[in-house]
């Protein structure tokens, strides 16, 4: 069974991750595909073979293997309606169990056999005490005793005689048959594979194999209850939804972890934020130089050197531009030429606007410690070269860099984190 389910996976583009077998007890089997980080499963389930205090539903419960991110698919006889003495409390099995799937024919399940309306225009409990009434001598059977498996049991006989009956019509036989003849057993099964009829459990089809196909009921457990979800009709490939399904987390987990790589970047929010601060900044720069070259010839801005004042408003422009430099590298591109142009910016900025105030602070420096009270003459020229100087410095040391060590752009993986099942790796540039 599990080999056909596998078959039928890949047929539909459907991959295995793995396969685990288990008798009695699935804790290490379930385990072991846990490991795995599988989070799609189906499994098929005989559940009387299941030691009663390890039924499925019980271990699910104890592993945790059960919420948001797990589903269920169950196939076969799992009896998860079923209460077991010595098992777990159904309430632990409800939770673990809650929104799985389960499968059963329409031939099987004891909810529709008691209620089909049969070719007979009667229900299989109707046609049952018929027949007893007809033959009250099969009452002494004990196999008659119960009402389950008599539809089975009917059109399985009807079925031999019907494909027994096609084919002696067609076969040449003598008074004494040779039921051992391969050749009459091969057109035996060849009759029995064409039939279709309607029997007292459904439509009677036979699959290439021989095995009995019928409708499949789709079915999802809420609170250990069934609840019809859909239809699968084999004979004619039709699949039939009857209603939603219902999932723990809101929507269907993901089957295994998926990878996304994301950048480390500098938010919307925060980009806009920067480059208005900056560009605020830069506005100021510009109106302060702007005031003290129109107002130059005054006294006290006289006094202060308002060329070395420009100087000064320039470095601070450059540093309010790096930053936007460095807002645009952060979230839209990120490139060489970038990181270059906010090292110069901000290098040069810095040193020009405080080789400003340090020119000019060495000039009152030397005017206060002149002891003899000598007169001193230091002009904006001798400003200026404490100031180039100082650019000079930094220029030497950027060319430096850019030949022994260059930047460049280099991708560094930051831990990964999850988020709804997602495996996120973030980088930064």
């Amino acid at each position: 069974v599990a080999l056909k389910h596998e078959a039928a996976l890949i047929a539909n583009n459907l991959t295995s991750y793995q396969k685990m077998i288990y008798s009695g007890d699935p804790t290490n089997a379930i385990k072991n595909l846990l490991q795995s980080d599988i989070r799609i499963f189906i499994i098929v389930r005989i559940g009387s073979m299941e030691d009663t205090g390890k039924r499925f539903g019980c271990v699910l419960k104890q592993l945790g293997a059960y919420g948001p991110k797990y589903f269920w698919i169950q196939v076969g006889l799992p009896f998860t309606t079923t209460h077991f003495e010595g098992s777990c409390p159904d309430s632990d099995r409800a939770e673990s169990l809650e929104g799985s799937i389960e499968t059963d024919t329409a031939v099987m399940d004891p909810a529709l056999i008691e209620t089909r309306i049969g070719p007979a225009g009667k229900t299989l409990p109707e046609l049952y005490r018929q027949f007893l009434i007809e033959y009250p001598a099969r009452l002494a059977d004990a196999r008659m005793k119960t009402i389950r498996g008599f539809d089975l049991r009917f059109d399985s006989v009807m079925s031999a005689a019907l494909a027994l009956n096609q084919t002696l019509q067609s076969w040449n036989y003598s008074d004494e048959m040779q039921l051992g003849n391969s050749s009459f057993k091969a057109e035996l099964m060849k009759n029995i594979l064409k039939l279709d009829f309607i029997g007292l459990s459904g439509r009677v089809v036979f699959d290439s194999n021989g095995d009995r196909t019928s409708v499949v009921m789709i079915y999802q457990l809420r609170n250990l209850s069934r609840h019809l979800v859909g239809t699968y009709d084999p004979i004619e490939n039709v699949l039939n939804w009857t209603s939603k399904f219902w999932f723990a987390g809101g929507s269907p987990p993901v089957d295994a972890p998926e990878l996304l790589t994301r950048q480390l970047q500098l938010s919307e929010a925060g980009t806009i934020a920067l480059t208005s601060a900056s560009s605020i900044g830069i506005a100021v720069s510009i109106a302060t130089v702007a005031v003290n070259f129109n107002y130059r010839e005054l006294r006290l801005i006289k006094m202060s050197s308002p060329l070395v004042n420009n100087v000064i408003g320039a470095g601070c422009l450059m540093c309010y531009a790096s930053c936007i430099v460095m807002a645009v590298n952060s979230h839209w591109a990120v490139s060489t030429g970038l990181c270059w142009t906010q090292t110069a910016l901000l290098t040069i900025g810095y040193s020009a606007a405080f080789g400003a105030m340090l020119a000019k602070t060495w000039r009152v420096h030397r005017i206060f410690t002149n002891v003899k009270l000598r007169r001193v003459a230091i002009k904006d020229s001798h400003l200026f070269a404490v100031i180039l100087l100082v650019l000079a410095t930094d220029i030497v040391l950027l060319i430096a860099w850019g030949i022994i060590d260059p930047l460049t752009v280099e991708s560094v993986s930051l831990p990964s984190v999850v988020s709804k099942g997602i495996w996120v790796w973030t980088r930064t540039g």
